[in-house]
């Protein structure tokens, strides 16, 4: 139940194609959306000896690319699974460790959200632009690994039903709070 996190992006002028972040059959991404959940036939990888004593993996993602239009750029910020690299041994798959395991998506759609509103309120400077937002990146991101952390360690992997209810309200309270930045495409004009 412990989640492995790898946070991808890029920033880089990049063409308007790479926005299409489409979900598709052959895709090893799914994406957040507000009413799919996951289900055993997402986790897709499977346990290397280095799993001894955790049941399942989510291996979540929050991918960012930019573009550039005239004097404003659009950053896209969008929180998905690689189905490749998440897994579940057999004798776990049950909706306990499932629901627990939703929770760490949601969690990183979470910080996607926080990283959208950061970057809707940040007054960019066009000659410090990628730097600027390469830092706001890392310090939401290195926020995300604490709260993911401290999701896991309070709810003993979701072995602790009564904190997993607590959790589950302040994960949903959060997604509804940051509801505004759910919009996975953000325009900003730097000064």
């Amino acid at each position: 139940m412990k989640i492995i996190k790898y946070v991808s992006f890029v920033v880089l002028i990049t063409v308007l194609s790479s926005f299409s972040f489409k979900q598709s059959k052959d895709s090893d991404m799914l994406f957040w959306e507000k009413n799919v959940k996951l289900t055993w036939a997402d986790y897709k990888g499977s346990p290397d000896g280095s799993t001894e004593g955790l049941k399942a993996i989510t291996n979540y993602h929050i991918k960012t690319g930019s573009h550039y239009f005239g004097d404003s750029v659009e950053y896209l910020i969008k929180c998905y699974v690689s189905m490749s690299a998440s897994w579940v041994k057999k004798e776990d798959q049950n909706d306990i460790v499932l629901h627990h395991e939703q929770g760490h998506f949601d969690i990183g759609e979470i910080f996607a959200r926080k990283l959208r509103k950061a970057v809707k309120e940040y007054a960019f400077k066009m000659q410090t632009l990628n730097k600027d937002y390469n830092n706001l990146f890392q310090n939401l991101m290195k926020e995300c690994d604490a709260y993911d952390e401290l999701y896991d360690t309070e709810t003993n992997k979701g072995e602790n039903m009564e904190k997993q209810k607590e959790w589950d309200k302040k994960i949903a309270k959060e997604l509804k709070d940051f509801e505004d930045y759910s919009s996975w495409i953000v325009k900003v004009r730097p000064n």
